[in-house]
């Protein structure tokens, strides 16, 4: 599908909502980029070029279309993909059944073919990668985590729950309401004996790695994760404080250059807020991105650590 420009074309006209993501249509005399199903007034086709996505045609000069935002769309896919591959934790962390291709597809609201290319292009890996990925990341922890201790507590942010066993720190998560919270606990650290404690002196130093990141420590994890998950995590936790990284500049760090797409995956799978930085990571054109926790939260955390 849409493979040619004439395929491109045709979906431009007929304003199809499934070319959406698949590519971006760029117009050489107002020097706007739209999505293939604006509403707008269809251009003369030949003041029209094709880019494969955003960042290409900003790259050619071209810039965003106030009518149908194609910049909105980055994180718009970025969280329903994300949901997506939470549903396959889930089922891998239960032991249950994993969803297949149509079954995401259609809880994301996408054909099938369109599910699978927009989750390789958000995770950075196909459907059933990640699902071999989260069976592996859960089967590797089945017998190592058999009790955790967990504590609620208030930030300028939201609501934290913080998880640790003797080893380190499991889990920090942002949320609205323990209930919700503790849902994700148990999702993260399945078959795992969770005994909710008073907050501890760990859990007030990373309060204060939220409110003053100038005052932020290094504190020992006890992470699950794949080999290379764990090998980004490793990445992101050298970004100083009040400096980032793109995707890309990640990759290349690790020594794999190709891989900017997995790294997001991997940023996307982080189990330790802010300890864990992944919000110091930005696209290559600067832009936010998408945040497993919002993108309201990464922009705030952001802007406290660009004054330390």
């Amino acid at each position: 599908m849409f493979k040619t420009d004439d395929q491109k074309w045709n979906a431009v006209l007929a304003r199809d909502n499934d070319a959406n993501g698949t590519f971006v249509t760029a117009v050489k005399t107002t020097g706007i980029f739209c999505k293939p199903s604006c509403n707008a007034r269809h251009p003369l086709r030949k003041n029209v070029l094709f880019f494969s996505d955003n960042l290409s045609a900003k790259a050619a000069g071209y810039r965003a279309c106030k009518r149908c935002k194609p910049d909105h769309d980055d994180t718009l896919l970025y969280d329903v993909m994300v949901a997506a591959a939470s549903m396959m934790d889930k089922a891998a962390a239960a032991d249950t059944p994993m969803p297949n291709l149509s079954q995401l597809a259609a809880k994301s609201g996408f054909s099938p073919f369109h599910f699978h290319r927009m989750f390789r292009k958000a995770i950075g890996i196909t459907p059933k990668a990640y699902a071999n990925a989260a069976k592996e990341k859960y089967m590797e922890h089945d017998t190592k985590l058999k009790c955790a201790q967990y504590s609620y507590a208030r930030t300028t942010l939201g609501l934290i729950a913080v998880a640790s066993t003797p080893q380190g720190i499991s889990c920090v998560l942002f949320g609205e309401t323990k209930s919700e919270l503790f849902s994700e606990l148990k999702t993260r650290l399945p078959k795992t004996d969770l005994i909710e404690v008073e907050a501890s002196d760990v859990v007030s130093v990373i309060v204060t790695s939220i409110e003053e990141p100038s005052a932020a420590k290094t504190l020992p994890l006890d992470i699950r994760g794949t080999a290379f998950q764990k090998r980004v995590w490793q990445a992101l936790q050298k970004i100083p404080v009040g400096q980032t990284a793109s995707y890309s500049e990640i990759a290349k760090s690790m020594n794999e250059p190709k891989a900017m797409r997995a790294v997001a995956g991997a940023c996307a799978a982080n189990p330790v807020a802010v300890i864990i930085p992944c919000h110091r990571v930005l696209r290559a054109d600067g832009g936010l991105s998408g945040y497993r926790w919002g993108v309201e939260r990464k922009r705030e955390l952001l802007k406290r650590e660009s004054k330390t």
